[in-house]
């Protein structure tokens, strides 16, 4: 029952800041497709956005799923060979978020930076973090679930850092708060009927 209780706790929580992220990436869109349009994104909340990939991820979300990534290199090898290398994926996602973080400053400070080459950082971004999140949820996760034992889950849960979810935390920082204000309303917005 442990290993249920502790496995199906991480997975869910896992699957869950995937949701949130997915919801992220969705906000990202609309600032996209604004961009496009208007020339004139809301830029508190892509800075937003892109801050929370900068930090959250590195936090907590990726060192768990890289502890159990260890594990499961240990008890699958040719299993985890088949996910990738699952760190180096984590670290690739962390440069190109510095490099929107970067770009987004240069814009602020009226840098001449090419709207085609924002734009494209941004699509790639987005699609590279879908990828990921796919990849992890089809083949990493069921891999794990499968794999790992009652004991490796919980040394797992042991060594998890107890990191909250900073867009849908009740204490979030004030941008967080709008971020979210903002996903909700783009939300509503992509459920009206046509």
């Amino acid at each position: 029952m442990e290993k249920t209780c502790s496995r199906m706790t991480i997975l869910d929580t896992l699957r869950r800041e995937h949701a949130n992220a997915i919801q992220l990436l969705r906000a990202l869109e609309w600032q996209l497709a604004e961009f496009k349009v208007t020339k004139q994104p809301d830029y508190d909340v892509l800075f937003a956005a892109v801050d929370y990939f900068l930090t959250f991820p590195g936090l907590s979300h990726h060192p768990t799923e890289d502890l159990i990534f260890d594990v499961l290199r240990e008890r699958a090898p040719e299993i985890a060979e088949a996910v990738g290398d699952l760190r180096s994926a984590h670290d690739a996602l962390a440069d190109q978020a510095r490099v929107l973080a970067e770009s987004l400053h240069s814009i602020l400070v009226e840098a001449e930076l090419p709207r085609d080459l924002v734009l494209r950082w941004f699509s790639e971004f987005i699609q590279r973090q879908r990828q990921h999140i796919e990849m992890e949820e089809r083949t990493f996760f069921p891999a794990a679930e499968k794999m790992l034992s009652e004991g490796d889950w919980r040394a797992v849960q042991t060594n998890i850092a107890s990191t909250i979810d900073p867009l849908f935390d009740a204490q979030a920082d004030e941008k967080f708060v709008q971020l979210r204000k903002a996903i909700f309303a783009w939300q509503r917005q992509d459920e009206l009927p046509p």
